[in-house]
């Protein structure tokens, strides 16, 4: 199926920056498409603070000349580019930069910054950007960046940025100033205006002995920034972990406030085996961060995933000693941890997981755990983990590839060896373990070639922005394309009806509808049908492309053609997105309400009829008779349908509770598969 789409996609590349956004995956929307024999790689991504978001990669156009460089793109809410085409240049300096890091900047902008050989030895640079496109520090013709440190004496790699709540840049690197201590990690802040440094002397985190790696930094409510890494100063190979808290002025909080302490240790034994990759999450509210990392203390042919909970004030451990066993599968290793914060203030944490390889090679696992001591949140999560996705073919986890949704639980994506070749694919998965996709995720692109390194912003309340690179034109990553999850929903975006609702009265009718992210809507089809099945077209409204529009349509003397009406929402890739079928009473003389269906696997509509306008609140009730949900909102007269989303809830049984503003009450049934 892929080489069959192969043609069509190579042209649809080179003219789609212009599109809305699509839910075609076999098209999605692209961020840079040129230079199509030349690769783009190394891709990092922040949010732009307005629905859209930021695309830093390494472009080897001009790899003749000055090997690779550095380009950015802003793509919008509503998925198109907003800078020139294929990206703005931002680093041009001889030789090939490498390790991207990119941050938002507080004012609509980004800041980038990247490891920079151009001369010996090797440095760290960055630049920012405003909201059109222009090169802010060093001047709007600035390509080769502004150097971010006080010492430039020695080799700095692996740069790390941090935006603090305060808007202040932090940038955090390793250092190898110091010959006998190997390289260490080292922090600054950056002047807005011109990017240089703020601190009089370099900030060094940590001068412990051998070489640090794997830094990862958060920040928090105050203006701080917390830092984890993998330290090897116990040993000479194998690596313990670590955390400091950087202050908004420059000082280390915790272990004593020196570099020579290192920060608070989070494992300490045995020294026979090793600790990395960690990533770290804060709790919001000075409630402290967790960290989770790959642990080989049970063997190192048999790496686990482990997690430590500190506490903001003191960076105090809180859970067991040496951490928490997140995942302690005995077959097989573990590896590429993701976390997040769940909005209920829990922690979900995912990974790679290769327990299942008679069948395929790598699997994605995760369960979210308890801040109270990291153990499962519920008993709907399995010990060491839920299989997120388990089938053929290896699927790859990443640290960028988890973002916490507004119930509790997540969206997550991956690459995915299942097809022919790998594509990107994704998942959202409930604060109880409730998968609102198919067992297996669904996809967010399956064009030809190979898609990879895919990454997830958030957009939004339960809106984020996936970007990857991909291999459709036919040279592996030569391009980067995104698309738009609807986490509410499950769905790629562009469309969501939220109310409809209509009303006859003799041969008028009156229908409105509500919609969320119809941005690649070209118009909406208005039909009618006699017994439900067969619709006819009836007129036509011109779609408002915005996050939010309300319509109203009216007709006459349409009686004889039927009761029954729906909508269709016509988008720019000629895909058809259809509301609910809603059945209008000749007269409406009593308030009645029904679900269709009752028996469901994610979404029922309620569809309401009152001979006039109310105010109805809408109470989804377990079988324990507690609330799980509550509504209020205004209805018209006529008939409303409303949808009822119950993917996030355990299968069951369900009721309903309805009340208007007028004491009517109805209770209605509704079954959960």
């Amino acid at each position: 199926m892929k080489k069959l789409y192969f043609l069509l996609l190579m042209f649809t590349a080179v003219t789609s920056q212009a599109q809305w956004w699509t839910s075609d995956t076999l098209l999605n929307n692209a961020v840079v498409t040129g230079f199509g024999t030349t690769s783009k790689s190394g891709s990092v991504t922040c949010s732009d603070g307005a629905g859209g978001v930021y695309i830093a990669w390494l472009d080897n156009r001009n790899s003749g000349t000055t090997g690779s460089d550095i380009y950015v793109q802003r793509l919008l809410a509503n998925g198109r580019t907003a800078l020139t085409d294929d990206g703005v240049l931002i680093c041009n300096a001889t030789g090939s930069q490498l390790n991207l890091s990119i941050t938002p900047d507080g004012s609509g902008g980004a800041v980038i910054a990247w490891q920079d050989p151009r001369a010996t030895p090797s440095l760290v640079y960055a630049q920012r950007i405003n909201s059109v496109g222009t090169i802010l520090w060093g001047g709007s013709t600035n390509t080769l960046g502004v150097n971010v440190f006080q010492s430039n004496t020695a080799q700095q790699v692996v740069p790390t940025l941090v935006t603090t709540s305060n808007n202040e840049i932090f940038v955090i690197l390793r250092d190898s100033r110091n010959a006998t201590t190997g390289s260490d990690l080292y922090a600054q802040k950056l002047n807005p205006t011109t990017g240089a440094p703020v601190l009089t002397t370099d900030l060094a985190i940590v001068t412990a002995a051998n070489t640090q790696t794997g830094q990862v930094a958060v920040a928090d409510n105050s203006g701080n920034v917390l830092v984890a890494w993998a330290d090897p100063r116990l040993g000479t190979t194998n690596s313990m972990i670590y955390v400091q808290k950087i202050t908004s002025t420059g000082t280390l909080a915790w272990a004593g406030g020196t570099a020579a302490n290192g920060g608070v240790a989070l494992t300490t034994s045995p020294l026979s085996n090793n600790r990395s990759a960690p990533q770290i999450t804060y709790m919001g509210g000075g409630n402290g961060a967790v960290v989770a990392w790959v642990d080989n203390r049970n063997g190192n042919t048999n790496a686990d995933i482990f997690a430590q909970y500190i506490t903001e004030a003191a960076g105090a451990p809180q859970w067991t000693t040496n951490g928490v066993g997140i995942c302690t599968e005995t077959t097989t290793s573990q590896s590429s941890v993701s976390l997040a914060t769940t909005s209920d203030g829990q922690v979900f944490c995912a990974w790679t997981d290769p327990r299942n390889n008679t069948l395929n090679s790598n699997d994605i696992f995760g369960t979210k755990i308890s801040i109270t001591n990291g153990a499962p949140f519920s008993s709907s999560w399995p010990v060491n983990g839920l299989a997120i996705v388990d089938t053929t073919g290896s699927q790859t986890n990443s640290a960028a590839t988890l973002v916490p949704t507004s119930n509790g639980g997540v969206v997550i994506s991956w690459t995915d060896g299942r097809g022919a070749a790998n594509d990107i694919y994704y998942q959202v998965i409930s604060s109880n373990a409730v998968k609102l996709l198919a067992d297996k995720g669904a996809p967010i692109s399956v064009a030809p070639q190979a898609q990879g390194s895919g990454t997830l912003t958030n957009a939004g309340t339960d809106l984020f922005i996936c970007t990857f690179q991909d291999g459709r034109n036919g040279t592996s990553n030569s391009a980067i394309y995104a698309a738009a999850i609807n986490a509410s929903t499950g769905v790629l975006l562009p469309i969501q009806f939220i109310q409809f609702s209509g009303l006859r009265n003799g041969g008028n009718t009156r229908l409105a509808f509500t919609t969320a992210q119809e941005f690649n809507v070209v118009n909406y089809v208005i039909e009618q049908s006699e017994n439900g099945t067969v619709f006819t077209a009836i007129g036509t409204l011109t779609s408002e492309q915005r996050a939010n529009a309300s319509y109203v349509f009216t007709t006459t003397n349409s009686t004889a053609k039927g009761n029954f009406f729906r909508i269709i929402a016509v988008t720019n890739d000629g895909k058809k997105v259809y509301s609910p079928t809603i059945k209008l009473a000749a007269q409406t003389s009593a308030f009645t309400a029904v679900l269709t269906p009752n028996v469901v696997t994610s979404t029922a509509y309620l569809q309401v009829q009152s001979p006039e306008a109310k105010r109805l609140q809408i109470r989804l009730v377990g079988n324990n008779g507690v609330a799980l949900q509550l509504k209020t909102l205004d209805i018209t007269a006529g008939t409303t349908s409303l949808p009822i989303d119950v993917s996030n809830q355990p299968a069951g049984t369900y009721w309903l509770q309805l009340q208007t503003n007028t004491q009517t009450t109805e209770t209605l049934v509704l079954t959960k598969k």
